[in-house]
């Protein structure tokens, strides 16, 4: 029984630690300008300033995950645009033409711009 207990003295322990550090920093100024820094917000006649806000970052596996993933939908659309310009193509009368190819290289640009800016991005998330 006293392993029970040195366990779920620890798991207590554990969970406390973690729920008091995940929350954010306050800096509070007291009415004699005395600072102090708490867990918990400042009393309501004391001024409040966040120190640490309680914004979740992303680690860099996972901001790596959801760039990739926006490259792979960005490379899939411009998988779809091609194939689509390319049926077009074939089914369209000659003077048609002209249009699906503006209309194409247009979209292949944008498409192309954001995959460049998303390739960009995930360099510096590499580099941290």
């Amino acid at each position: 029984m006293k392993t029970y207990s040195k366990i779920l003295l620890v798991l207590v322990f554990i969970s406390f630690h973690q729920t008091a550090f995940a929350s954010g920093v306050y800096k509070c100024v007291g009415s004699d300008g005395e600072m102090t820094f708490a867990f918990a917000p400042c009393a309501a006649e004391a001024p409040v300033q966040a120190v640490i806000e309680d914004k979740p970052t992303l680690n860099r596996g996972k901001a790596l995950y959801l760039v990739d993933a926006d490259i792979q939908s960005i490379q899939d659309e411009l998988y779809r645009v091609k194939k689509h310009y390319e049926a077009s193509l074939l089914t369209s009368s000659g003077n048609n033409t002209d249009v699906l190819t503006t209309e194409f290289d247009q979209t292949s640009n944008q498409l192309l711009d954001q995959l460049n800016h998303l390739r960009s991005q995930r360099a510096q998330i590499a580099l941290r």
